[in-house]
């Protein structure tokens, strides 16, 4: 299909509404990034059909550059972050009366990819990936964004307070009973995820100083947070997601940078020695750099 120029009546609320995500819901750059480039996606993709505003495209035409995108293999979580980008462009366009009907209304999603076993890749980049704007998402952002570079247990993170999080040192105070207490530094992404939820967390009135907090001002209970990232997960087209599993996938990471066991162990809160599996993981991972260490032509040492 010959690509046609953009007309202006097209760009202009699509400018209009990234700089509202910018300045009213201050989402991350990253976010900002991938929606800014799925919106011009779909902005050439309606440009093609020789449209030149938003009210002559069909809930067929949409429903297309959807299909178009599956067909170029994005994965599940990528696919829900697209149709949720698009979605609420078009709520938009509909809040500004600029379309009148929602032009995905029964949108079906592709299937979830179910995690049946701890061992499965997540992709963590893409489950962050949402729109922040409100209580509950910039929440469940926060807590998922902790709990990946972390490898922070439930329990621990419905324990958390206000003063857990020192962003002067860029950490993670994690206080373990009996033992002394785990600080464990975290990524400016995830210090962002923190700071935005504290935005909303600010505006309601909180019982208790916990850092995650219900609408009713309360700590969020263990099983609270346990629902809301298996529902996020969900929304993001992972089914059965839960937080030992993305622990695990932090103990991986670790075991990648050759981080030694005994510090993976204490960094996962563990009371006794490193646990049998993670003793073989390590050696797998071990085993496969050695490989590649003898067999890659310039992994070689000089």
């Amino acid at each position: 299909m010959v690509s046609f120029k953009v007309d202006k009546q097209l760009a202009l609320p699509i400018q209009q509404y990234l700089q509202q995500l910018q300045n009213e819901r201050r989402l991350a750059e990253n976010t900002l990034v991938n929606y800014r480039s799925d919106l011009h996606a779909l902005l050439h993709f309606v440009a093609d059909y020789r449209i030149i505003n938003w009210r002559q495209l069909t809930a067929k035409q949409a429903r297309a550059f959807i299909s178009d995108a599956q067909r170029q293999q994005l994965s599940t979580a990528s696919t829900a972050r697209l149709v949720s980008s698009i979605r609420g462009f078009f709520d938009y366009l509909r809040r500004r009366q600029i379309i009148d009907t929602d032009l995905l209304l029964g949108l079906k999603l592709p299937a979830p990819v179910t995690i049946k076993n701890r061992t499965a890749t997540i992709d963590l980049k893409a489950l962050l990936d949402f729109i922040v704007d409100d209580f509950i998402s910039a929440r469940d952002r926060a807590m998922l964004a902790l709990i990946s570079c972390s490898g922070i247990k439930v329990a621990e993170v419905a324990a958390l307070d206000l003063f857990s999080v020192d962003f002067a040192r860029k950490a993670l105070i994690i206080d373990r009973q009996g033992h002394p207490a785990a600080i464990i530094n975290i990524p400016e992404n995830t210090l962002a995820a923190v700071k935005s939820w504290f935005t909303y967390r600010s505006g309601q009135l909180a019982i208790e100083p916990a850092l995650f907090i219900a609408k009713s001002g309360r700590r969020l209970s263990i099983r609270a947070i346990q629902l809301r990232i298996h529902t996020r997960g969900r929304k993001m087209g992972l089914l059965g997601l839960n937080a030992n599993q993305l622990r695990h996938q932090y103990s991986q990471q670790l075991m990648a940078a050759e981080v030694n066991i005994e510090t993976i162990s204490q960094r996962l809160g563990k009371a006794v020695g490193p646990s049998r599996q993670l003793t073989e993981q390590a050696g797998d991972i071990k085993r496969l750099l050695a490989s590649y260490n003898q067999t890659h032509p310039r992994a070689k040492k000089r």
